[in-house]
């Protein structure tokens, strides 16, 4: 990201729906990452269960 915003309307937009589509992408990362550790959790609990 530049250290000053553009002056050009156009390129602010452009700089703005790019940084919307970063935030999208991390966010379904992170749930991902949320699913697959509720998932391992899961299994963690059933194992000490068993025991």
């Amino acid at each position: 990201m530049p250290d000053t915003l553009p002056d050009d309307p156009a390129a602010l937009r452009q700089l703005l729906l790019s940084l919307r589509e970063q935030v999208a992408e991390k966010d379904g990362q992170i749930l991902q990452l949320r699913e697959k550790a509720e998932k391992l959790l899961s299994r963690k609990a059933q194992v000490v269960e068993r025991k």
